[in-house]
């Protein structure tokens, strides 16, 4: 898998548990739950790198080869063979694979210093860093990269979600119009394009990204589904069903459709329905919080707070050092007028040293 496929599908789970969290989340799942990168990484050999068969120019002074991150394009250039570019990048898979990226960061970041222009070095230690949390850091090398060339639509869409994931997302957007307008017929690219659009509040550029990424591929579950949340956001109800029933044709098996979905109906006054959307997933889905919290909208809305209590104590019981689900349980019974269960949930939350907990407990307690 591409390293920005990995990426864009934002960290939370499995790929339908991801899309549940909101918008840009539904555009990261089911577009990065892991980080394992790969981009330069060669498949063979171990141990320290070899040494490098090099060429300098005659004319001209050596470069400043100081600090860790060199900037390309010297005068004169320390250039690495491929043979030698393969074995370092080699070492730091190796160690990478016994788990050790500080040590390949080692490798990699005197690597590039050392050989500034080689491109596969730089995208390496980009996706070393990023394994490290050091996001800004591995932008940098992505931008040296391209800076190097060739400047490829896939480097250009990798740095653009790397961008993004730094905050840099007026850069992001740059790097993924750049990544479109080199390559017009991916469908991928407006719809991650779509992704930073909507985190910038960009709705109708976001709007007019996903039905490009849509008439490019018209089964993208993900371009029809985020549609429709952007369509909810708006109260475009009708619109909305019609986005979603697309996407769940396409992913039947997608939480954070059928999610996407409970909320359109929600919206229309069919709590009914929506809740028998989600009712039937297994716990370990129902359990998580978006979906917990719509199942609980709805039972609100058809005046069913004890069977919210039920549902949300099942809950706290498979997490019971979640002082918060623990509160909202207590919250569910108290609506339900059952004060005994209430009393037990809001003693749990007060025993994990949740304030709300406390004040619960008191108040049930004086019989509020």
């Amino acid at each position: 898998m591409e390293t920005r496929s990995r990426l864009g599908m934002a960290a939370h789970g499995s790929a339908a548990t991801r899309a549940v969290v909101g918008v840009v989340a539904l555009v990261g799942v089911v577009i990065a739950a892991t980080i394992g990168f790969r981009v330069a990484w060669g498949t063979t050999g171990s141990g320290a790198p070899t040494e490098a068969q090099t060429s300098t120019d005659a004319d001209g002074p050596s470069p400043d080869t100081t600090g860790s991150k060199p900037t390309p394009g010297s005068v004169t250039t320390k250039r690495a063979s491929p043979a030698a570019t393969e074995a370092i990048i080699s070492s730091a898979q190796s160690y990478q694979r016994q788990g050790d990226s500080t040590k390949a960061e080692t490798v990699l970041s005197e690597a590039v210093r050392q050989y500034v222009e080689e491109q596969p070095l730089r995208i390496a230690y980009g996706d070393v860093l990023l394994t490290l949390g050091r996001v800004s850091d591995a932008y940098e090398q992505y931008l040296a990269a391209l800076s190097i060339g060739p400047r490829t639509p896939k480097l250009e869409a990798t740095a653009g979600t790397i961008a993004s994931m730094a905050g840099k997302l007026d850069r992001a957007t740059e790097h993924y119009q750049a990544a479109q307008n080199a390559e017009p017929t991916n469908a991928e690219h407006p719809l991650f394009l779509a992704q930073v659009q909507i985190k910038l509040g960009q709705i109708d550029a976001a709007k007019a990204s996903l039905l490009r990424s849509a008439k490019l591929d018209p089964n993208s579950a993900r371009a029809w589904g985020t549609m429709a949340e952007l369509a909810i956001r708006e109260n475009n109800l009708s619109v909305a069903m019609q986005h979603i029933s697309k996407a769940r044709k396409l992913e039947p098996a997608s939480v954070a459709w059928r999610l996407v979905e409970a909320r359109a109906l929600t919206r229309m006054g069919q709590p009914g329905k929506a809740v028998e959307l989600l009712v039937t997933l297994d716990d370990s889905l129902r359990f998580q919080g978006p979906v917990l919290k719509q199942i609980g909208e709805c039972y609100g809305m058809l005046s069913k707070p004890l069977d919210a209590g039920e549902l949300y104590a099942k809950a706290s019981d498979a997490s019971p050092a979640d002082a918060e689900l623990a509160v909202q349980t207590a919250e569910w019974f108290q609506r339900g007028k059952q004060t005994t269960r209430a009393l037990e949930f809001a003693r749990r939350a007060a025993e994990l040293g949740n304030d709300a907990g406390r004040d619960l407990l008191t108040s049930l307690t004086e019989g509020g």
